[in-house]
């Protein structure tokens, strides 16, 4: 598994100061490995405005372009056509890319263009992460699961209680290696005397000691919650694991959708918007084309209007039908995500208790971070990808759709104990209960336990039924069935103490009383 990316321009190639990607990694046999990958051209993309002709602009671009580097022979230029992200384009725009020997040259003609009011795409100012435009662009993942595993070896009996062998036993993970310290001093020292097979070997063998033991402290905490499991996080979104544990989800994020941009033939900037907003808009937002002349060419419109500090948030979005063709950068991302997410769940669906454990182990939950943080993202006006209405859109979607299946559940008797952005948790009418009550007979019939196994069960039952009729009602009101509710425990007892903070028994399938906690935001507090 790669453990250091890189950029590096030190290096000549063919006498030209020249990209470098440098990928560190350790072998199975405990050897270092560096890969140089060579060949990348650094670019960026040059948007060619439409008031000016392509000829003319070029000239004014390679003008600013041999002033600031001194020339022609650092630079070439390129014309393509691609979509630009903001807005409906039914025809690709021209776009002018710029070509540099290493991304040293490419960041000074870049900022050079910028300066003078050029829009560019393709744009990671930054030059030290250049690696993470290359990897998004390449598809080519930086970390990896099948490489790690391949280092965890057999189980070998530990010694003393405070010793890795006992913690590592303890938690039920793979053992360290055992290397007596006096066997390794004795190892260098042989090393250090003669270079030959037999202590070429012998260095193997401490090699591989102590990458195993930097392993083991590693997966430790990952498994007691002190550290967070990166790995998973950085293949999705083609970042490195320095990457995954030193930046917010923000950049990943980023860097995901622009990597599902470029596979789209669509270019974007990642230079964050100078102008934060202030929180007041002054009217109403109408983003062109003109919605009147998409309607008249048969394209059904999906009308976004909100509220925002008092003024009127218009805009609309293109109904995608569940077209391919037609489905935004947005929707075609969140989807990939989904289906992920989905074949994990599938495939831990009949692991039962262990499906919790397994899910951290997995990273089942990064998939859902991801996506939870592609609204944030729309809403963060520092963001490239920073879209109020989108942000907005979906907020007020979201209460409109929640109002109304808690307005159609409570006319069905059901009560709303719980609710929160997109789930409820309901009670069933008093009527559903009323035969396992007189079972129960106030203690006097059944047995406590038989009697919330009945409860439960009735509940299951009832919540089912509820689920279908409250789809049906969904699909009729949206117009399609992209939007569903879905039933996922019972909990009981159970105890809400304030806003996202609740716990209780879970039963999925049947009555389970013996369950661990399901606890939600609730921190458990030991004294004494």
């Amino acid at each position: 598994m790669p453990t250091e990316v890189s950029d590096d321009t030190s290096e000549y190639v063919n006498g030209v100061s020249s990209y470098i990607l440098r990928i560190t990694g350790t072998l199975i046999n405990g050897q270092k490995a560096v890969v140089k990958i060579t060949g990348i051209k650094p670019f960026f993309d040059v948007e060619v405005p439409e008031e000016m002709s392509l000829s003319t602009f070029k000239t004014r671009l390679v003008n600013i372009l041999s002033n600031t580097l001194k020339g022609t022979s650092k630079f070439g230029i390129e014309n393509i056509n691609a979509f630009p992200l903001r807005g409906y384009h039914i025809e690709k725009k021209s776009y002018i890319r710029v070509i540099t020997w290493n991304q040293f040259d490419r960041y000074n003609a870049l900022k050079a263009v910028r300066e003078v009011g050029i829009c560019t795409a393709s744009d990671d100012l930054t030059p030290i992460y250049y690696y993470r435009k290359v990897a998004r662009e390449k598809r080519l993942p930086l970390s990896s699961w099948a490489m790690l595993s391949n280092y965890f070896h057999e189980y070998i009996q530990g010694a003393e209680k405070s010793s890795l062998a006992y913690y590592l036993k303890e938690c039920g993970l793979d053992n360290k290696l055992d290397m007596p310290f006096q066997r390794m001093f004795k190892y260098y020292g042989m090393a250090l005397k003669e270079t030959n097979a037999t202590t070429a070997e012998q260095m193997r063998e401490v090699a591989e000691y102590c990458i195993i033991d930097a392993i083991s402290c590693q997966r430790l905490m990952v498994k007691h919650n002190a550290i967070n499991e990166y790995r998973e996080v950085a293949s999705v979104a083609f970042i490195s694991l320095y990457d995954s544990h030193y930046f917010a989800v923000g950049m990943k994020v980023r860097n995901l959708l622009s990597a599902g941009a470029w596979q789209e033939g669509i270019l974007t900037s990642t230079i964050p918007c100078e102008q934060m907003e202030t929180g007041k808009y002054p009217g109403a937002y109408v983003f062109p084309p003109r919605a009147e002349s998409l309607k008249e060419s048969g394209i059904k419109l999906h009308v976004i209007n909100f509220k925002y500090n008092g003024w009127d948030v218009l805009a609309w979005s293109i109904e995608h039908g569940n077209q391919a063709e037609m489905k935004g950068l947005y929707p075609k991302v969140l989807e990939e995500l989904l289906i992920r997410r989905n074949t994990l769940k599938r495939r831990l669906a009949p692991l039962n208790d262990r499906k919790e454990e397994l899910e951290k182990e997995i990273s089942l939950a990064e998939a859902k971070v991801y996506m939870n943080t592609f609204y944030g993202e729309a809403r963060n006006s520092g963001s490239p990808f920073f879209l109020r209405a989108l942000a907005g859109g979906v907020t007020s979607a979201g209460q409109r759709n929640i109002k109304l299946i808690a307005d159609l559940v409570r006319s069905k008797r059901f009560g709303v104990k719980y609710g929160d952005t997109d789930s409820l948790y309901l009670v069933c009418p008093e009527e559903c209960f009323q035969e396992c009550d007189e079972a129960y007979d106030s203690g006097n019939g059944i047995s406590k336990e038989e009697y919330w196994s009945r409860m439960v069960n009735i509940s299951m039952e009832e919540i089912e039924r509820l689920r279908d009729e409250v789809n049906d009602f969904l699909k009729n009101d949206n117009g399609s069935s992209y939007l569903k509710m879905a039933y996922e425990e019972v909990l009981f007892p159970v105890v809400f103490t304030g806003k996202k903070k609740y716990y209780g028994i879970p039963h999925r399938r049947q009555p389970n009383f013996n369950n661990k906690l399901f606890i939600r935001g609730v921190e458990i507090v030991k004294r004494g």
